[in-house]
């Protein structure tokens, strides 16, 4: 991931990161998915959101206030 993107959010289900992401999207951040979870056994891996540094503050306070 290019130095410009922050790791916000971490976890196992991909859904809950669709919701993630579509919320921090619907307050004007934009934010990416990357899969890491093996397509075999899904336990193995995570999902991660990044966002953009220069909103990294804002998409914190969004998300703890989920």
């Amino acid at each position: 991931m290019d130095s410009d993107w922050s790791e916000i959010h971490r976890g196992s289900s991909l859904p809950h990161a669709h919701l993630l992401k579509s919320y921090l999207e619907e307050n004007g951040i934009k934010a990416v998915i990357l899969n890491q979870q093996d397509s075999s056994y899904l336990s193995l891996g995570d999902i991660i959101i990044y966002v953009s540094k220069s909103h990294l503050v804002k998409a914190k306070w969004l998300l703890d206030n989920f």
